[in-house]
C-alpha cells in the first residue's frame, strides 16, 4: 500500500469483486448440491445448519488425525466395547440366579395373523437397515404375503425360546452428542437391527402391555410412554416447585448423571423385575434369550469395523429396548420415598431429578435429609450395575434464600454448592423461575442460526425455505414453550418476538424494515411468537385432557374443572395459583389457556383438533 486514497479505493473495489464472485459461486454449488431429491436435499440443509454427518467424521487419537473409513469404524469399536468392559469391571451390581424358565406357552403368547400386520405400524420406511439390508417399506408393502408365515416362524421362537442369531447383531451408528467431533468420547451408539426383528419386539410389547404401564413404569417415568414427553416431565416438575414456593418452603434438588446406562443393564437382574411382575415365564425366557449373545459392529460409510460381543446392554435403537429399560428402573421411587417419605422423583429414561421441601428455618435438616436420599440412590444403582457420576451431578435451590448463607450438600465423596440454573431436559430451570436463563439460552441458539438461514435465504425457493426455519429455528425457539414461554416477562416476550421477526424479515426480503411485525407474518405464513405460544399451550392441555398422559397433571387439572352447562362440549378451569410461582405452573394457568380454545374440543380427534385450533388462532398475536 502507497497510502493513496486511489489505491484504496482500487483495493476496496476488487475485494468487494472477489467477495462477490466468491459468494455467487458458493450458493452456485450448494444449489446445484440441492437438486437431488429429497434425502440429498435434507444432507446438504443439515450440512449447512451444522449438523455432522456419520459418513464425514474425522478422528484425532493421540494427537494422530484418522480419516481412512475403515480405521475410523475399528477407533468406534474399541472405544465402545472398552467403555463398557470397564464399566462392567468397576461394577459390584446384585447376581440373581435365573431359575428355570422352561413354562407352558399358553395361547395367549402365540402370534396370529392379525397381531403381526399391527405389529408391521413400528417400521418406519426412513429408517437405515440392518444386518439383512430389507429396508422397511418392503416388508410393510408385502404384509398381506408374509403375515401368515412370519406367524408360524414367531410361534416357534416362542416355544423354543431362542431368537435367530442374525437378529442379535447391531449395525452400530455413530451419533454425536456434544463436545468436539474429533474425539470418539463425544460419540454414543445406536444400532440399526434387523427389520423382521422389530416386528417380533412390537408383538413383544403388546404381550407386556396386558399389564398396566403404572405397574411397569411407576407414575415418575415420562419416557417411551404415550401421551408422555419432556414437556409432561417438566411440567410436573414445575408444578411441584411453584407450589412448595407458594407454601413458603425451599426445594433441594438434583439431577443423577449414569453413565452409558442403557449399555450395562444386566439381563439377569431384568428377568427378576419380570419375574416380580408375574410375567409368563416363556415370555421371560425370550426376552432374556433376546438381550443374550448379541455382537455389533460399527459401520462408517461403506466400510464396516469387526466384530465384538456384547455381554449386558439394552439395545439402542431396538422397539423393545426402552421397554425394558423403564423395566429395569421401575423401582426408584420406591427407593427415594424409603429414605425420605416426601420426596419428590420424576424420570426420563436414564435421567431422574429428585427433590425435597423444608422450612426455611430447616434448611440445614433438609441438606441432610437430601445427602442420605443420594446416598440411597447411589447404592440402589451400585446393586443395578449403574455408575453414578458425582462430578456431572447438578444441585439446585428453589425459593427466595439469603445469598449469603453458607448451604452445601455432601453427595457421596463430592461436595457440592447449589448452582443458580439446572437444566431439566433441555430447559433451563433458574431457582427463582423466572426464566431469564432459558431466554438467553434460547436466544444464543436462535441467533448461531441465522447466519445459515441468510446463506439459504437466496437460495432456496419460498415454500422450501419455510421449511427450513421451522424446522431449524422455530424448533429452537419454541422447544418446551408450554413450560416457560407463559411466564416470562414482557421484556423477555418482546427480546423472543423480535428475533423471530428479524428472521421473518429475512424471509420476506424486507430489507428496509417497510413492512410492519403483523404484515411479515401474513406474507411469510409463518406465526408471531405469542401465536406460536398459544398453539403449543393449546395442544399441550389437549392431550393431558384428552390421553391422560400423566396422572398427576390430570388429577390436577381434573381438580380445577368445571361443568360448563352452556358449553356441554366445553371444560371449563378455574385458578388455584394464589402467587407469582404457582400462577407459573401449567396447571393454574389452564384458564386462560382454555379460553383462548373458541370452539367445542373435547370429543375431537386431535387432528380434527389441531386442524381448529390454526384456523381460530391469528398468525399474529400483538
Amino acid at each position: 500500500m502507497t497510502g493513496d486514497k486511489e489505491d484504496y479505493k482500487n483495493l476496496r473495489k476488487v475485494c468487494n469483486s472477489l467477495n462477490y464472485e466468491v459468494k455467487k459461486e458458493r450458493q452456485k454449488s450448494i444449489h446445484n448440491d440441492l437438486n437431488g431429491g429429497p434425502k440429498r436435499y435434507w444432507k446438504v440443509i443439515n450440512k449447512i445448519m451444522g449438523r455432522q454427518l456419520t459418513d464425514e467424521i474425522k478422528l484425532v487419537e493421540g494427537g494422530v488425525e484418522i480419516d481412512e473409513p475403515f480405521d475410523i469404524a475399528n477407533c468406534f469399536a474399541d472405544h465402545f466395547k472398552n467403555k463398557v468392559e470397564n464399566l462392567s469391571n468397576g461394577s459390584t451390581c446384585d447376581n440373581f440366579d435365573i431359575p428355570d424358565l422352561n413354562g407352558w406357552v399358553s395361547e395367549d403368547m402365540m402370534f396370529n395373523a392379525n397381531l403381526i400386520k399391527d405389529a408391521f405400524n413400528c417400521l418406519k420406511s426412513s429408517k437405515a437397515m440392518g444386518l439383512d439390508e430389507i429396508p422397511g417399506i418392503v416388508i410393510k408393502d408385502l404384509r398381506d404375503v408374509i403375515s401368515d408365515p412370519l406367524s408360524w416362524m414367531f410361534n416357534n421362537i416362542m416355544i423354543q425360546g431362542k431368537i435367530p442369531k442374525a437378529w442379535k447383531v447391531s449395525k452400530v451408528i455413530p451419533i454425536h452428542k456434544k463436545g468436539a467431533k474429533d474425539s470418539v468420547n463425544n460419540y454414543r451408539p445406536f444400532s440399526n437391527i434387523s427389520s423382521l426383528s422389530k416386528v417380533f419386539e412390537r408383538g413383544i410389547i403388546s404381550k407386556l402391555k396386558n399389564t398396566p404401564e403404572d405397574v411397569f413404569y411407576g407414575t415418575h417415568q415420562h419416557a417411551f410412554r404415550k401421551g408422555s414427553s419432556t414437556i409432561t416431565s417438566g411440567l410436573v416438575f414445575q408444578d411441584f416447585i411453584s407450589n412448595e414456593i407458594d407454601n413458603k418452603k425451599v426445594v433441594l434438588a438434583y439431577s443423577a448423571d449414569l453413565t452409558a446406562a442403557f449399555d450395562v443393564l444386566r439381563p439377569n437382574l431384568l428377568v427378576k423385575n419380570l419375574l416380580e411382575l408375574s410375567i409368563n415365564p416363556a415370555l421371560v425366557r425370550v426376552i432374556h434369550n433376546f438381550l443374550s449373545e448379541r455382537s455389533a459392529f460399527v459401520q462408517i460409510g461403506e466400510s464396516s469395523s469387526y466384530y465384538w460381543t456384547l455381554p449386558m446392554g439394552c439395545v439402542q435403537g431396538s422397539v423393545l429396548g426402552p421397554i425394558l429399560f423403564n423395566i429395569y428402573m421401575r423401582e426408584l421411587p420406591e427407593v427415594i420415598s424409603k429414605a425420605e417419605p416426601e420426596s419428590f422423583t420424576l424420570a426420563y429414561a436414564d435421567d431422574s431429578y429428585i427433590a425435597i421441601s423444608c422450612d426455611k428455618l430447616n434448611l440445614k435438616n433438609g441438606c441432610v435429609s437430601l445427602s442420605n436420599i443420594f446416598s440411597r440412590h447411589k447404592q440402589w444403582l451400585d446393586k443395578q450395575g449403574m455408575l453414578c457420576n458425582p462430578s456431572k451431578t447438578e444441585l439446585i435451590m428453589f425459593g427466595n434464600l439469603d445469598e449469603n448463607s453458607n448451604v452445601e450438600i455432601k453427595l457421596g465423596d463430592t461436595k457440592l454448592k447449589p448452582q443458580k440454573t439446572m437444566k431439566v431436559l433441555g430447559v433451563m430451570f433458574d431457582d427463582q423461575l423466572n426464566w431469564r436463563a432459558q431466554v438467553s439460552k434460547t436466544l444464543a441458539k436462535c441467533s448461531s442460526i441465522s447466519y445459515s438461514l441468510r446463506l439459504l435465504n437466496n437460495i432456496l425457493p419460498r415454500n422450501l425455505n419455510r421449511q427450513v426455519i421451522h424446522a431449524h429455528f422455530i424448533s429452537h425457539l419454541m422447544y418446551g414453550s408450554p413450560i416457560w414461554a407463559g411466564c416470562i416477562s414482557q421484556k423477555n416476550t418482546a427480546r423472543l418476538s423480535t428475533c423471530l421477526n428479524k428472521t421473518l424479515r429475512l424471509h420476506c426480503h424486507d430489507f428496509t424494515r417497510s413492512l410492519t411485525n403483523q404484515e411479515i407474518c401474513n406474507r411469510s405464513n409463518i406465526r408471531s411468537f405469542k401465536s406460536l405460544s398459544v398453539i403449543n399451550d393449546a395442544k399441550t392441555l389437549y392431550r393431558l385432557v384428552t390421553q391422560c398422559a400423566n396422572f398427576n397433571l390430570v388429577q390436577r387439572l381434573t381438580s380445577q374443572s368445571l361443568f360448563n352447562s352452556r358449553y356441554p362440549n366445553r371444560i371449563a378451569f378455574m385458578s388455584c395459583g394464589r402467587r407469582r410461582a404457582s400462577k407459573n405452573s401449567f396447571v393454574n394457568r389452564a384458564k386462560v389457556i382454555n379460553e383462548s380454545i373458541q370452539f367445542d374440543w373435547i370429543d375431537m380427534k386431535q387432528a380434527t383438533f389441531e386442524m381448529c385450533l390454526k384456523r381460530s388462532v391469528p398468525l399474529y398475536i400483538p
